[in-house]
Parts: C-alpha cells; structure tokens; sequence
C-alpha cells in the first residue's frame, strides 16, 4: 500500500484546528471554569454542582453541556455533505461563533456568570463541539483536533503496528497524531501565558473585552484553513466540470 503523504490538506487543517481547540479549551477554563471539548470533566463538575447544592452553576453546567449536544448534532449534518463541501461549512460556522463569541463583553469577573457570560459559554458548547468532531471521519483516519486521550490511543495503536508488522503506511498516522498532539499543548500554553502575563490597562473597555482578544488568534488560523480548503473545492470543481465537458 502506498504511503500516504503527510503535507496533504486533511491533515494540515486539521493541525491548525488542535491548535485553535487548545486555545479555547484554555480561554473557557479561565473565563467560564468550564472545559470547551473535555466533557468528562463538565459532568463531574455538573454532579459536583447538584450534591453541594449549587444549583445555579449545575444550571449553567448542564446548559452548556446541552448546547455542546446540539453543537454535535450540527457537525454530524456538515460530514454527511460532500467531503470539500461539508469541511467548507464547517469551517465557516465555526469562524462564526468565534466572531461573535469576540464581540460579547465579559461583564464578571472570571469563573462567575451572567447572561452575557453565558451566551459566550453556550457558543463555546457550540464550537468545542465543531472542534472535537473535526475530521473525526474524514479521509482514511478517524482523528480529532482536540480529544488528546482517543488521539494518543490512537497514536499508540500506529506505533504498536508499525512496530509488528514493519508497513510504512503507519507512519503518516504516528506522525499525524503527534502533530495534533503537539499543536493542540502549543495552542494551551499560547492561551495560558496570554492570560498570565500580558498586561492590560485598567479601563473599563478592557475590563470587558481583554479576555477575547487571544480569540483573534483562533479567526485567523480558521479563516486560513477556510481559504485554503475554499480554493481546493473550487479547483476540484473546475476538474470535475472539465471531465465532464470532455465526456460530454
């Protein structure tokens, strides 16, 4: 079997999708004290929340995990569409959210809600859902951009084969899923140090708004893969109309 070439744009988007679901993991764990795509560890803060009584945060949990739901209904929608269409779909909801997650101010303080604060965080359900279902079924490997714990199963699973059976076809997956692996930490720790150490001018403009300026990163690195994948569909398209013309 032919060896499947790393630089392919399947794998490049979904590189730069691990990085953008690292940085929002982080900025809802800062901003909201919820986990965009780790909902193992939303549920156990949702039971927290019930059997210490604290119903207005088990409200808030279980709303984001619902729209996190909803989030994954809407994704499953984008992967049953033609490969290049449902991925161009995909990408453009997503660069959406982040637009308009951007755009609403954070009028608490960290870890406490409000109703903006909760509209930002049921968008967030929203796009760690797109961002965990990413690629997960497209092209020859079942891969997320940001479920690190199936990912190194995953990873593991190429290395054990690679090792037994000697077939270089395994390489793309160990080298695929340690890149996901390593992008993904780099977009957490990019997140981590914004909100640790960069100062921000004590005004009520960044009071609101300082917490979403590391957002702007995640847009541009989606409005690229939005661009890049645009222009392939388009010129598969052109092939395809070309083939036809001939055959006609």
């Amino acid at each position: 079997m032919k060896e499947k070439s790393f630089f392919n744009l399947e794998s490049i988007t979904a590189i730069i999708l691990s990085f953008v679901g690292g940085i929002l993991d982080i900025y809802c764990l800062f901003n909201f004290d919820f986990y965009a795509t780790m909902h193992t560890g939303n549920i156990i803060k949702m039971v927290e929340n019930l059997l210490d009584g604290n119903i207005e945060d088990f409200i808030y949990t279980v709303l984001f995990i619902v729209f996190f739901l909803i989030g994954l209904f809407i994704a499953n929608s984008f992967e049953k569409k033609r490969n290049h269409i449902g991925v161009i779909g995909h990408l453009l909801f997503t660069l959406l959210l982040f637009i308009i997650i951007i755009l609403i101010p954070n009028d608490r303080i960290p870890g406490n809600m409000s109703v903006l604060k909760l509209l930002s965080a049921c968008n967030c359900g929203f796009l760690g859902a797109l961002l965990i279902h990413s690629f997960t079924r497209f092209g020859n490997y079942n891969y997320s951009s940001t479920a690190m714990t199936s990912n190194m199963n995953r990873a593991i699973s190429n290395v054990y084969d690679r090792v037994t059976t000697k077939d270089k076809k395994y390489n793309y997956g160990i080298a695929i899923y340690g890149f996901i692996f390593f992008f993904f930490i780099l977009g957490v720790s990019a997140g981590y140090a914004f909100f640790k150490f960069v100062p921000f001018p004590e005004t009520s403009f960044w009071e609101l708004y300082k917490y979403n300026f590391i957002l702007l990163v995640p847009i541009l690195c989606v409005a690229i893969s939005l661009i890049i994948n645009s222009r392939n569909a388009k010129n598969i398209g052109n092939t395809q109309e070309t083939i036809e013309t001939k055959e006609g």
